[in-house]
């Protein structure tokens, strides 16, 4: 059993085979390094990439493997222009040793072993001065590369490799997979504790439509936010599933969405106000998806009263997100209906108003 782990890549994109090699470093280590690296000339954000790892990491971590031996995880993101090959600079090695020691905590042990599944691992690991673990180099766990995964986006458009980390799938998907088909598609925002969800559910009840749950209520009952990082999986998820939930037997053509990316940043400026500009780029495209898809937004007022249902946070906050959400809708060009009364049979009631308006219109 090692000590400290370390494993670096672009994980570009972040494939099983990744996902095995990350694994294979905690089953060996009491704490893992992983760094996440990217250069901005590349077509896939390192920062979805660096989300990606990072996700994938938190879920192997609530298995009773890990979590009964304690391993530790940090997921790192390098996004720094350096030399790529040994070729581009006569110090290529000792840059390298630098940059990876540079993640080094104060109370962390040194690495004492190397994960890779390539052959540049034998000269890395030696000028960190620690043990070269090579892993399944000939790819006959998971035969798939980076280049086959991009190769698959950008040349193929297919989705289906079985290979694929969830991430991964999801941004294909969104890059490439028509959305299902719905007659209607009507997003239901507000700040925390307004009624979303109740009015989602109510309105997809009385129109024998599809609901779509906000997926951060999902993600917040098993993970905490922590970083940036977790609102990158929050807005690819809420859009995939706003995009991708299938129509079951019997139900109307209708879909109604608990929140959408201009709820999710909002919360993004909330928790991280300094923050890199690709997340803004990224929401941006996505609150663009939802206004080509929906046919109708419904803006809930914080006019309700407070319910501490364990995981709300920011009573003080809920105004201060209306109106955020209010001035992106507004800046988006995207018509909303506003509800403001205070009585949760009133607010539904309007709210299939405007729905069935909706609906005679087409």
């Amino acid at each position: 059993m090692y000590k400290h782990g370390l494993v670096f890549g672009k994980f570009y994109p972040f494939h099983k085979g990744h996902q095995h090699l990350i694994r294979t470093a905690m089953e060996q280590s009491d704490h893992v390094t992983v760094v996440v690296c990217s250069l901005a000339s590349e077509r896939i954000p390192g920062e979805l990439r660096h989300a990606w790892v990072n996700q994938s990491v938190r879920e192997m971590g609530t298995e009773e493997e890990f979590k009964s031996k304690n391993t530790t995880v940090n997921v790192v993101h390098l996004s720094k222009t350096v030399p790529q090959e040994p070729s581009e600079h006569p110090d290529f090695w000792q840059i390298w040793t630098d940059l990876l020691e540079d993640y080094l905590e104060e109370n962390d042990a040194p690495y004492d072993a190397l994960f890779t599944s390539e052959d540049y691992g034998f000269p890395m690991a030696e000028h960190l001065g620690c043990q070269h673990v090579l892993v399944d180099k000939e790819r006959s766990t998971f035969p798939i590369s980076g280049t086959a995964c991009r190769e698959e986006l950008y040349v193929h458009s297919n989705a289906k490799n079985p290979h694929f980390t969830k991430g991964f799938k999801q941004y294909v998907e969104l890059e490439t997979k028509p959305a299902e088909a719905y007659d209607h598609r009507i997003v239901i925002v507000g700040s925390e504790s307004c009624g979303k969800s109740t009015m989602t559910h109510n309105l997809a009840k009385a129109l024998n439509g599809v609901a779509v749950d906000e997926y951060g209520r999902t993600y917040t009952d098993e993970f905490t936010i922590e970083s940036l990082a977790d609102f990158y999986v929050l807005l690819q998820t809420q859009l995939h599933d706003f995009l991708y939930t299938p129509k079951p037997e019997g139900k109307n053509s209708i879909l109604i969405s608990d929140t959408d990316a201009i709820v999710t940043q909002t919360f993004a400026d909330l928790y991280f106000p300094l923050r890199e500009k690709e997340f803004d780029l990224i929401s941006d495209k996505h609150i663009r998806a939802y206004k080509e898809y929906a046919d109708l937004y419904i803006l809930l007022k914080p006019t309700v009263k407070w319910v501490d249902d364990g995981t709300r946070e920011h009573e003080a906050y809920r105004e201060f997100a209306h109106g955020r959400i209010k001035s992106l809708l507004e800046k988006y060009e995207i018509p909303f209906v506003e509800i403001e009364d205070t009585d949760y049979d009133v607010r539904t009631s309007t709210a299939l108003e405007a729905v069935r308006d909706l609906m005679k219109k087409v």
